[in-house]
């Protein structure tokens, strides 16, 4: 029924049914009910109507609202439809600036602000505080080697994007930020992931003084198997 878009609908559905539960955020609810069934216009006047009540709260209650909504949202896998432009623009957003301003002192808002924007500075600044909080700590993870899959995502075809140092460094912090986590099993597969491009920027600064052959045929002769990136190129077609 919801082919490629199924994860996300059953999200929807799960997110109605733990949000009804929350006091205040039934029209939430209705939002994700409608929006599974496909009504949208029905959805976002449930939204609105959710929207409208909230500007009527004080700051604690919106506080703790943001709190319920934004646990919940990270804990429902690919649940795109959920944070929507308004939700963000008239609710979430101004609650999370406000909070942040009222109370400098707290990391609360800090932390859902690195997580909505994946702004290093933030989780670094929420890591520093609680260590154990895994997701922050993978999020900057997957921060850091981000920019080392940009860079290396051409080498397929030879050609290594940015500057070698910077991307370099990433991986450093990747692998200390592995290596200081308090437990480290839920970190396996970045470590893994991590490891990879380390042995991979490796063989390349090697290939690079010595090249022969393409990188993937120089990488073959060695034994060196790894997963190339395969690009589309688009060109405007004859008029």
């Amino acid at each position: 029924m919801y082919y490629w878009n199924k994860s996300n609908f059953e999200g929807l559905q799960s997110l109605a049914v733990e949000l009804a539960k929350k006091d205040g955020l039934t029209k939430l609810a209705d939002y994700c009910r409608l929006r599974d069934t496909g009504l949208r216009r029905e959805a976002f006047i449930a939204l609105d109507e959710f929207l409208t009540t909230a500007n009527t709260w004080d700051s604690d209650r919106e506080q703790d609202a943001v709190e319920v909504i934004l646990s919940l949202y990270v804990n429902t896998s690919n649940c795109h439809q959920f944070l929507t432009h308004p939700l963000m623009a008239r609710f979430i957003d101004p609650v999370l600036h406000r909070w942040s301003q009222q109370a400098p002192e707290s990391i609360a808002p800090i932390r859902w602000l690195g997580i909505l924007r994946r702004d290093p500075e933030h989780l670094t600044r929420v890591l520093a505080n609680e260590e154990n909080d895994q997701l922050i700590r993978r999020i900057l993870i997957e921060h850091h080697l981000s920019s080392v899959d940009y860079a290396t995502h051409h080498l397929g075809e030879s050609l290594f994007l940015g500057q070698l140092e910077e991307v370099l460094e990433s991986i450093e912090h990747a692998a200390s930020l592995i290596e200081e986590a308090p437990v480290r099993e839920p970190f396996f597969d970045l470590d893994r992931e991590t490891r990879q491009y380390g042995q991979m920027l490796f063989d390349w600064q090697a290939y690079k003084a010595r090249p022969i052959g393409t990188f993937p045929e120089w990488c073959a002769a060695r034994g060196r198997e790894y997963k190339w990136s395969v690009p589309v190129y688009y060109s405007q077609g004859a008029t």
